[in-house]
């Protein structure tokens, strides 16, 4: 606990809060108390301590850390959905983009699985990433179905629709990275028959009769 706020999330040594503490023009006050249980494993007795810490912290311009202090910065994660190695983000899938992937560029805080939804209108799938570099990766398929079947790691989804990737911080699940791409099947019209007609005998066309299906077109 710092200043009265509980940290939201906590591990072995790292604590992270929710809202952010303002800091005075020069100096800024802190009290700290660390809550903790130690186990003995061999008896399995517990003791639960209290430490509390009281420190200030001082605003100077260019001011050099102590050789005991850093400064660890975690870089904007991104998110992004691709087709043979090019980004769809602002464009549409194709019916012939069946294997799509998803990459996380998760910055400078790489944790050691990540895990990625993704949404349609029919389906919610969940995928494990792999790392793979410098990012994280997962190819799935995507289909045109009448209904989804979560859990098969394949993404139904309707004629028109959009698929979206969702990302959620685990430390912080309300930081979120999301991602939606547009699908639309492609319309094409279809000549099966076409007439063309000399009605004074000129030599010339004088009009043409095209069919597609039941429908007829006179130009």
């Amino acid at each position: 606990m710092v200043n009265d706020s509980i940290s939201a999330i906590y591990r072995d040594s790292i604590f992270a809060f929710s809202e952010r503490f303002p800091l005075n023009a020069d100096l800024t006050g802190f009290n700290m108390a660390i809550d903790y249980r130690v186990i003995d494993q061999l008896t399995g007795e517990s003791s639960d301590t209290t430490v509390t810490v009281q420190f200030f912290v001082k605003r100077e311009a260019d001011a050099p850390l102590p050789d005991d202090i850093s400064i660890d910065c975690r870089g904007k994660a991104t998110l992004d959905l691709l087709y043979q190695d090019q980004s769809l983000v602002g464009k549409e899938i194709q019916e012939n983009m069946t294997e799509l992937e998803i990459r996380l560029y998760p910055g400078t805080d790489v944790p050691r699985s990540i895990s990625t939804e993704v949404l349609s209108s029919f389906d919610n799938e969940t995928f494990s990433l792999k790392h793979e570099g410098d990012y994280w990766s997962k190819t799935f398929t995507r289909k045109v179905e009448n209904s989804g079947n979560p859990g098969d790691y394949i993404v139904q989804h309707k004629g028109v629709d959009s698929i979206i990737v969702i990302y959620r911080n685990p430390k912080l699940p309300l930081d979120t990275l999301r991602v939606a791409v547009p699908f639309g099947i492609s319309r094409e019209i279809i000549l099966s028959d076409a007439f063309y007609f000399d009605t004074d005998a000129d030599g010339y066309t004088s009009h043409t009769f095209f069919r597609t299906g039941r429908t007829y077109y006179i130009q």
